[in-house]
């Protein structure tokens, strides 16, 4: 194998499964502190995974990610331009988010006894499919961010992107659709890779697995037209750099199309 991937997956409020056709899924779930966390590789792809790039399995269970990341009580409002970089407020460059403390963050290594295997995709986000008790009892190909969603009567009229809803509205908002997850290459060392990492460009992604871009970053709608009404501030000002963004995954089934 010449080229080993890492990528930094941020997951907030999700369970998020990755598919190559079919290798590999993580699941989170969570109601402020986590559990249920568990990732498999399925042994027919060839794909093993690890957490610091020596131990490889096809399996990583839940008390090793949470050795990882650490016992998370709060997951913080944050944002970020790169993917990289975290803050709570991009106007005030000294509310820098901490990982896995205001944010989840880890590394994950994959290596394959395929020779022929140079790449990883995501592919197909079937989040609209499924809903949180689904996604717990069965394990489904493709990309899928889902939520447990929490009942909320609004005590103020507000736009929800969709339209006015009008106080003493009953429903139910999931936090999967409010968040995003960066993916980020790093560069391996030779001494851990065996030979030397041939990749030029490493790749950084923003995915909004909301898949919406109409209610996309920075819109003046859902928690936004809320808190101004709530507030009676009318003076919050919105994003005026807006982070490049995905809201598509790969759709081919095959991953040799």
């Amino acid at each position: 194998m010449k080229k080993v991937f890492i990528s930094i997956f941020l997951l907030l409020y999700s369970i998020f499964a990755f598919s190559q056709a079919t290798f590999a899924w993580i699941s989170l779930s969570t109601k402020n502190t986590l559990d249920g966390m568990d990732m498999t590789a399925t042994t027919e792809s060839g794909m093993e995974v690890s957490l610091d790039g020596v131990n490889f399995s096809t399996e990583i269970t839940a008390d090793m990610i949470r050795r990882e990341i650490g016992n998370i009580i709060r997951l913080d409002d944050i944002t970020s331009l790169d993917g990289i970089n975290f803050q709570k407020d991009l106007k005030d460059n000294s509310t820098i988010a901490v990982g896995n403390k205001d944010y989840i963050t880890f590394t994950l290594w994959f290596r394959t006894s395929l020779p022929t295997t140079k790449y990883l995709y995501l592919v197909d986000n079937i989040s609209s499919d499924l809903n949180y008790e689904l996604a717990k009892e069965q394990t489904l190909d493709g990309t899928y961010v889902v939520s447990k969603g929490t009942e909320w009567i609004n005590d103020r009229e507000f736009d929800n992107g969709n339209g006015i809803v009008e106080i003493g509205t009953k429903d139910i908002y999931y936090a999967a659709n409010a968040i995003r997850i960066s993916f980020v290459e790093k560069a391996v060392e030779d001494s851990l890779l065996g030979t030397e990492d041939l990749r030029e460009d490493l790749i950084s992604k923003i995915y909004d697995p909301s898949e919406n871009e109409t209610r996309g970053y920075g819109k003046e709608i859902g928690a936004v037209s809320y808190y101004k009404a709530k507030s009676g501030d009318d003076s919050i000002s919105l994003p005026t750099i807006i982070p490049s963004t995905i809201y598509s995954l790969t759709t081919f089934k095959n991953p040799y199309e």
